[in-house]
């Protein structure tokens, strides 16, 4: 019998509760006496519950006392992530790093906050603490918690433009979990899905990245847990656009729209509506663009790199060059833009700077724009934007 079996049954018993009773509906009464008799480990989501049912801290059943207020410093971390203090994650554990930390489950679960707020503050460290907690976790045998925190490297290698191993590793950590899962985790299947279908996606697999998607949203359906819904019907709203099915593009951004205006998520709605800019733009409806491209930036409270790029888009059709080379020029590349489909799209702003110097006469400085928006694109897989650049490259460069 583990540690954490032992300590469950001693108190279990200590409370006068039976098996059943403890096991309510969460798992069955055959899978607590596993858990007991150190035959299983309980994944992190059920060792909580235990811990509720039981009135203890999940750290009590690992044996946590490390005396360095590492426990309290979790639970202000978790505020902290969930205002998206990421900054003052990075503040208050680093100075941690320096000295030796015990092996314990709330140095893991530190780690990992520490993890992610280093991925979104563009800050080194993140692949170190994500090891830690993988061997912490698995020290305890919690193999499906070591799965998930493996998973968040998927993010760090996504950023740096490594589609093809945050792939590798999104299918790694599938297999891992499949083998070693206790009961289901929906939420997690679906973090996974959504993670691989990103990556196919970055790699130009559409059809692939497709299937992914729609298998994550019949599991949804079948177990009712509708999380990442709006993500993934709008992605596939795009990825039927990219692939000349509009028939079915609009069927999906039909639904994400839907889905979204009913769960009165904001954010996402923006993402949607701009998205329904973009395409407008492309099919010549202008207004119909330029309303909605105002419409994102009331929803955002702000004038994103999406809102100058579209706008620009808009006057630079409409005949409005000036505005148009002032809206271009003011496209940024956000830090957050990893995906190749999205910096093609504002890369693009280079190559309609390249045309409109071409109708002021300046030559030279449309074979440069054209030229620096085509490097940036030459290895990303083929869509609209990337099309655009390849044809306005072409235009000025029709020697080589």
């Amino acid at each position: 019998m583990t540690k954490i079996g032992e300590r469950i049954k001693h108190l279990r018993k200590q409370l006068g509760m039976t098996q059943t009773e403890l096991a309510g509906e969460h798992m069955t009464k055959s899978m607590l006496s596993q858990i007991e008799n150190g035959k299983a480990m309980p994944s992190m989501r059920t060792l909580r519950y235990l811990a509720e049912q039981l009135g203890q801290d999940a750290g009590y059943f690992l044996g946590e006392d490390d005396g360095q207020g590492i426990s309290e410093l979790v639970r202000e971390l978790e505020t902290d992530m969930k205002h998206k203090e990421y900054a003052e994650i990075v503040r208050k554990v680093q100075p941690l790093l320096e000295g030796k930390l015990p092996m314990t489950l709330d140095v893991a679960r530190m780690m990992e906050y520490y993890a992610e707020a280093c991925f979104h503050t563009v800050h080194s460290g993140g692949e170190e603490a994500i090891r830690k907690a993988v061997d912490i976790y698995e020290r305890f045998g919690l193999f499906v918690e070591s799965a998930k925190v493996k998973y968040m490297n998927y993010a760090h290698l996504f950023s740096h433009g490594k589609y093809g191993s945050s792939l590798d590793l999104i299918r790694e950590v599938r297999r891992e979990y499949e083998q070693k899962k206790i009961g289901k985790d929906t939420l997690f299947e679906l973090e996974l899905y959504y993670a691989e279908a990103v990556s196919l996606s970055a790699l130009g697999m559409n059809e692939e990245s497709r299937d992914v998607m729609l298998a994550a949203l019949t599991l949804s359906k079948e177990q009712e847990v509708y999380y990442l819904t709006e993500h993934f019907l709008r992605m596939l709203g795009n990825n039927y656009y990219e692939s000349g099915d509009k028939e079915k593009s609009n069927e999906y951004r039909r639904k994400a729209k839907l889905y979204a205006e009913a769960t009165d998520n904001k954010v996402t709605l923006a993402y949607i509506e701009m998205s329904e800019a973009r395409i407008h733009n492309r099919e010549g409806r202008y207004a119909q663009a330029l309303e909605l491209i105002e419409k994102v930036a009331d929803l955002q409270q702000k004038k994103s790199a999406n809102y100058w790029m579209e706008l620009g888009i808009y006057y630079y059709n409409t005949g409005h060059d000036e505005e148009a080379w002032d809206a271009f020029g003011r496209v940024v590349m956000p830090e957050t833009a990893y995906h190749p489909l999205d910096r093609s799209n504002l890369y693009a702003a280079d190559a309609y700077m390249a045309r409109l110097s071409a109708k002021r006469g300046l030559m030279s400085d449309a074979a440069k724009l054209s030229a620096r928006a085509y490097e940036r694109v030459r290895n990303f897989p083929l869509n609209y934007s990337k099309n655009f650049i390849e044809e306005t490259y072409r235009l000025f460069h029709k020697s080589e």
